[in-house]
């Protein structure tokens, strides 16, 4: 006989129903899941209204995992996720604790389908609601929405929209579910018809100006657009009637600016939009300290048989260079460059002559500009490789309002007027939004040479896994598109606490096919990553070398260089050369990145790494060919 259980059809109620037909020890086949609005019985079925008295005692123990995964399920629009729901269950509390960790069972595979399907109906709803002005003028003033979610997100997503706009009066209207804000609290009501929602409003017309005077014809990819922003979400949009003329007059705008750029001289640029190229001060003539002068004797000892351009293991992409090459105490006289590389273009060629790579640090605190990402392409040889680190409010963290440009500034909430700093979490979504459109944008021209690498994350220090967080990563994928290359470097060490966690780290980087930054630094701190070796990326795999000074990890430095002021032994380089030689035969490409670059510290030790790896992969050449010749004998 089968047994029918009744229940309001949401996640509360499913879970109650759920955990007293695991007491009555009802398993799955025998259950019939029916929500309150469907009240037709099957006519070839025996059913019961309600489990039989509870078989057991004790409440079994189910994983905090699955009661996340859970909840995010239940907001999917399918009948059958009750039945994989409860089947999961059943089996979690019935032999197979470590379930969820096996990615290929058909059932645990279904649920991840219809969380991420949950997740980024989420993602859209945050991207694709306009709000419209009604009643302006009047006491009763109110924005107001109207969307049509695929899944049942509404009452999920909208705590974020009373974040973003707590000084709002605003409504979102839906189908299903409304949600209103009062400037003070949230509530809900029944959803209504698409008729009872405002079709536009004057602000509209201006918004639409705007879109089509910063749509880049030149940029425009339909495939990839219609991939981030589905048709089915354009009858949201105000902008939506423009796309169409937009994209058929594309290919002659480009044109248009081919012909209009060809007429048009080139001007310097005013230097404050240049800071990322100015010359730096000099800090000293002489080498500072015993180690910078142990650092050059060891640099000039390292043997230096093959070319920058070369992989220290052959056929291998394995590159090898520092954070910076622009910082004071290393452009000092006679610390690493020559007398004759006092230029900014020579200090780069220079650079560049050693070395096959170099991570950009300045785009954490001022957005590029196109101008210099052109410098830097023309500036370096072919097979040269620029990673760039992502800017403050990209990753979440907080940056200074006069770094800004002018539009951005006038584009802030009214409540950071005047402040020295301003946080992520005080912008708008859509100012977010444009900051990644302008910060990949002023990167094309590294992008069109070849030369630009990895987008580097690196994520806050109070960035701890979360479902919220888990979305976080799932937006910048979204934001940053399927075919850039994003490297995750995580800062809280509770993302790899143990062996599940690790796991449903790596798994979610995998999803997004984000590389896992690998890193070694200060041990026993909250902010320090265990030297964990993974690959999440066939693309890229990164390791990250911070040094190991302990007294300066987490106490505020007045130059930032003193944080990472450590000279590695090369007991302790030789550490990586096989977590690296082994991920190098995983990934299409290793980046090794020098963070202790005050001084000349991170290039004698990214010289010495090289060695170590060129030495290791000829004796592994050499054991191969005698292994051979013993064959052969």
């Amino acid at each position: 006989m089968s047994h029918e259980l009744r229940f309001d059809g949401s996640w509360e109620g499913w879970r109650s129903a759920a955990r007293d037909a695991l007491l009555a020890e009802l398993p799955p086949t025998v259950i019939v899941w029916r929500t309150m609005s469907n009240d037709q019985d099957s006519l070839f079925s025996t059913v019961a209204s309600a489990p039989v008295a509870s078989a057991v005692t004790v409440t079994p123990k189910v994983p905090k995992a699955f009661m996340a995964l859970a909840s995010d399920v239940a907001r999917y629009r399918d009948d059958a996720r009750w039945n994989i729901l409860y089947r999961v269950l059943w089996r979690l509390t019935h032999g197979e604790p470590h379930l969820l960790s096996i990615y290929v069972d058909d059932d645990v595979h279904r649920l991840e389908l219809m969380s991420k399907a949950v997740r980024r109906e989420g993602h859209k709803m945050r991207a694709f609601v306009r709000f419209r002005l009604v009643g302006e003028g009047s006491n009763e003033e109110r924005y107001v929405a109207w969307f049509e979610p695929e899944h049942d997100v509404v009452t999920r997503e909208a705590p974020f929209f009373a974040r973003r706009f707590p000084a709002m009066r605003w409504s979102i209207l839906t189908p299903d579910v409304s949600a209103h804000w009062d400037r003070a609290s949230l509530s809900y009501a029944p959803g209504v018809s698409r008729r009872d929602a405002p079709s536009g409003d004057e602000l509209e017309e201006l918004w639409r100006t705007y879109y089509a005077s910063i749509f880049n014809p030149a940029r425009i990819k339909p495939r990839m657009m219609r991939a981030e922003m589905p048709v089915r979400y354009w009858k949201h949009l105000p902008e939506a009637s423009l796309i169409a003329p937009l994209l058929r007059d594309a290919t002659a705008r480009v044109r248009q600016m081919v012909d209009r750029e060809q007429d048009v001289p080139r001007h310097a640029e005013p230097a404050a939009r240049a800071a990322l190229d100015t010359e730096p001060a000099v800090v000293s003539s002489d080498m500072a300290d015993a180690q910078e002068r142990s650092a050059h004797a060891r640099a000039r000892s390292a043997a230096r048989g093959f070319s920058a351009g070369s992989s220290p293991l052959g056929d291998r992409d394995v590159r090898i260079g520092t954070a910076s090459w622009t910082d004071p105490t290393m452009t000092a006289r006679g610390v690493f460059y020559p007398d004759d590389a006092r230029s900014a273009a020579g200090r780069l060629a220079y650079y560049a002559s050693r070395f096959s790579l170099v991570e950009v640090d300045a785009t954490y605190y001022s957005l590029p500009s196109e101008r210099n990402s052109t410098l830097w392409a023309e500036r370096t040889p072919d097979g040269f490789c620029f990673d760039i680190k992502a800017h403050a409010l990209m990753t979440g963290h907080s940056t200074e309002t006069a770094r800004l440009p002018d539009d951005i500034r006038g584009a802030l909430p009214a409540r950071t007027a005047g402040a020295r700093m301003v946080r992520a979490r005080d912008i708008t979504s859509e100012l977010v939004d444009d900051i990644w459109r302008r910060f990949l944008s002023a990167l094309e021209p590294l992008r069109v040479a070849g030369k630009l690498g990895a987008l580097l994350l690196q994520m806050p220090r109070d960035f701890v896994p979360s479902r919220e967080s888990e979305r976080v990563l799932a937006t910048m994928r979204a934001r940053a598109g399927g075919g850039a290359l994003l490297a995750v470097e995580f800062r809280h060490a509770s993302w790899v606490a143990d062996a599940a966690q690790r796991e449903r780290t790596l798994a979610v980087l995998r999803e997004h096919d984000m590389s896992y930054v690998m890193v070694d630094a200060p041990p026993g701190f909250a902010t320090s990553m265990p030297p964990i070796i993974a690959v999440t990326s066939e693309r890229l795999a990164m390791v990250r070398l911070h040094g190991r000074r302990t007294e300066t990890w987490e106490t505020p430095v007045s130059v930032t260089s003193e944080r990472y002021r450590y000279l590695y032994g090369a007991h302790e380089l030789s550490e990586w050369v096989p977590n690296i030689i082994d991920v190098a035969y995983r990934t299409q490409g290793v980046h090794v990145v020098m963070n202790n670059c005050h001084a000349n510290y991170g290039t004698s030790n990214a010289d010495e790494i090289t060695e170590m790896l060129v030495e290791a992969d000829e004796l592994r050449r050499q054991m191969y060919r005698e292994s051979v010749e013993q064959r052969l004998v």
